[in-house]
């Protein structure tokens, strides 16, 4: 809070009455990540409208660009976030999500079933390639995030569509 307080230009203090906790103030900027990426997704949607399973995998892919502090912030959800903040805190931003991926669900040319499968499945890999990511630069070696990030989304979107 100390860092986030210097870099804001606020008393730590000051924080405190908008958040109780770090993992508040994470899990808020977690929600403005989201909201913004799924607000440039359902642009791109309206824009381009794919209707196969390729095209899809493109838009999401154009709209993945540069993401990274919401892939970290998304690692820290399930582990570190949810456990750690008020329930009524973490049931409001569940809430959030659920109404912003609808307009996602609309403009996909998938089932709801199947457009919330792919919003899953596109979760988990997001978060699998973020630690692999992660771990390859402590090590030293070069990120394998978007090519290996690349290929698994197309398979994925092209396995869950034919389900």
């Amino acid at each position: 809070m100390n860092q986030v307080a210097r870099e804001a230009q606020l008393a730590k203090g000051t924080l405190y009455l908008y958040f109780d906790t770090k993992e508040e103030l994470f899990l808020a900027l977690l929600s403005e990540h989201l909201g913004a990426w799924l607000h440039d997704l359902t642009a791109q949607l309206d824009e381009r409208q794919p209707q196969t399973p390729d095209d899809v995998t493109d838009v999401l892919l154009a709209t993945s660009q540069g993401l990274e502090p919401l892939r970290r912030l998304l690692v820290l959800l399930g582990t570190v976030l949810e456990r750690n903040v008020r329930p009524e805190v973490v049931t409001s931003f569940k809430q959030e999500v659920q109404a912003l991926t609808e307009g996602v669900v609309e403009r996909l040319p998938f089932s709801p079933e199947i457009t919330l499968r792919l919003l899953h499945h596109l979760h988990a890999l997001s978060i699998g390639w973020q630690q692999l990511t992660e771990d390859a630069a402590r090590s030293g070696q070069a990120s394998p995030f978007e090519e290996e990030f690349r290929v698994a989304l197309r398979a994925v979107v092209r396995a869950v569509a034919q389900a």
